[in-house]
């Protein structure tokens, strides 16, 4: 998973130890950013921590094994609820 800065449009790596990104969501105050694992099985969608103005990710965690499913696109509303797309189970 990459990061581009919008300022400079230098690209860098933020992630590259998740297999296969597939959809990717902040919460409200952008201290988080979720990640669905989409090259994993069972699936699952990831936690960390965003941190230094916006350019690192740390403390990554495992927030929900999917199981058999297939969680795919999601988004956290206003109050910090997650909000997922299901499918396969």
């Amino acid at each position: 998973m990459y990061r581009v800065d919008g300022n400079t449009g230098q690209l860098s790596v933020a992630a590259g130890d998740i297999n296969r990104p597939n959809g990717i969501a902040c919460s409200p105050d952008e201290s988080k950013l979720y990640i669905v694992e989409g090259g994993t099985s069972p699936r699952s969608i990831l936690a960390c921590d965003v941190v230094d103005g916006g350019t690192r990710i740390t403390n990554k965690g495992k927030l929900i094994n999917a199981g058999p499913g297939t969680p795919d696109g999601f988004r956290c509303d206003v109050d910090g609820n997650l909000w997922c797309g299901w499918g396969m189970g």
